[in-house]
């Protein structure tokens, strides 16, 4: 039985890293006009077309910008699509800055000023950048919305009204947005980004990554339920959807025993946290014999703040102990004074481990929050190891 089962894990194994690797090889895609998806690497954006490596064919390739509807760079993170300016009949390929129902767009625009020497200053330059946002919904026709530069378009106030209608069939934004009256280019975006997602903007995410797989709920039962998902702003939620036209429902813990989060990979488990009445969502940052738990407290407003995060550990299926903390502003997770004792005596069966933690966290300038999980990583390898091996 194990002989016939070997040469079908090597198989599945050969061709996951396959996969892996082409995925690698063609990060980026290109969408043509006629709605075809070419995953891809470009390797030249010229005047006319750009030049392409099929991951299909494998060879150089040109398309003229014509014939593309949409195309993205993976290194850089960039979307550009595209697009109608007002009522031009030829279109203008700008860069995507927030993508969905509402997209946004951006062209920057560079210039440069040389000034004179004077008998006080030497003679030197300066450059300016001119930014110009546009906005479309539900179509490739957009309207410029924002600029720094000089420009003979609407108004402020008519380009804000228009703005406005835009949101009023989501009462919630609309409100928020009329209520906060912030038209600067960072408030844009994140209005913009709560109506497309429901989430609060975090200052990375507009819709191009690359998901690294699918989200997903496990129901008591251990069903898999692959779904939508979204850590929704205004009920303060973790919510999920299983269609497109279906409402987002509250993921709660007597009806999931799991979600997973593919937008940043988060792991979601119910856990007993200490002071809490009933079962609570965290993040299980490790799993294993130990298990690390992230919980973050945000602030009572709605803009979505951390305060503070808290890790807690368990063993086995021993209750929850607090070991770190970190600041809201703060870079790293600190392994606190008080708790220390219990990491100590979490690892303490693997004395090895355990004196070479002891050395570790009393090193001077180092990077607790990396002790804290590799010790965590280390200690389950070598219980894992020593159960598959009997030692």
């Amino acid at each position: 039985m194990i002989k016939k089962t070997i040469p079908i894990v090597l198989f599945l194994l050969t061709t996951l890293v396959s996969m892996s690797v082409k995925a690698l090889d063609y990060p980026d895609y290109i969408i043509t006009v006629k709605g075809d998806s070419i995953p891809c690497r470009i390797t030249d954006r010229m005047f006319s077309e750009v030049i392409y490596i099929d991951s299909k064919k494998a060879i150089p390739e040109k398309m003229t910008w014509d014939l593309v509807k949409e195309f993205y760079l993976n290194d850089s993170n960039e979307l550009y699509r595209a697009v109608y300016i007002n009522n031009y009949k030829v279109p203008n390929r700008l860069q995507v800055i927030e993508n969905g129902k509402i997209s946004l767009y951006q062209i920057l625009e560079t210039s440069d000023s040389f000034h004179a020497a004077t008998p006080t200053f030497n003679s030197y330059s300066t450059t300016h950048t001119a930014t110009t946002w546009y906005v479309g919904k539900g179509s490739d026709h957009v309207k410029i919305l924002k600029f720094n530069g000089l420009t003979f378009e609407n108004t402020r106030a008519e380009r804000k009204a228009d703005f406005a209608k835009l949101l009023v069939d989501n009462k919630n934004v609309y409100d928020k947005f009329d209520a906060e009256d912030d038209f600067s280019f960072s408030g844009i975006q994140k209005i913009v980004h709560l109506y497309n997602t429901g989430e609060a903007y975090d200052g990375i995410y507009h819709g191009t990554e690359h998901y690294a797989g699918r989200n997903y709920i496990v129901t008591p039962k251990n069903d898999t339920i692959y779904c939508s998902i979204r850590n929704d702003y205004f009920t303060r939620k973790y919510m999920f959807k299983t269609g497109i036209n279906d409402n987002f429902i509250a993921i709660d813990t007597l009806n999931t025993s799991e979600f997973f989060r593919a937008r940043d990979t988060s792991h979601f488990v119910p856990v007993h946290v200490p002071g809490l009445p009933d079962k609570a969502f965290l993040k299980q940052v490790e799993k294993g014999s130990i298990n690390l738990y992230q919980q973050a407290v945000i602030s009572n407003d709605r803009d979505r703040k951390e305060i503070k995060s808290l890790w807690y550990i368990n063993k086995g299926n021993g209750p929850l102990l607090l070991i770190a903390s970190r600041a809201g502003r703060a870079r790293r997770f600190e392994l606190l004074y008080r708790h220390i004792n219990d990491f100590f005596k979490a690892i303490g069966d693997n004395p090895g481990l355990l004196a070479s933690s002891k050395k570790a966290f009393n090193a001077p300038d180092i990077n607790t929050e990396e002790l804290i999980r590799y010790y965590i990583k280390s200690y389950n390898s070598t219980y894992l190891t020593n159960n598959e091996t009997g030692k």
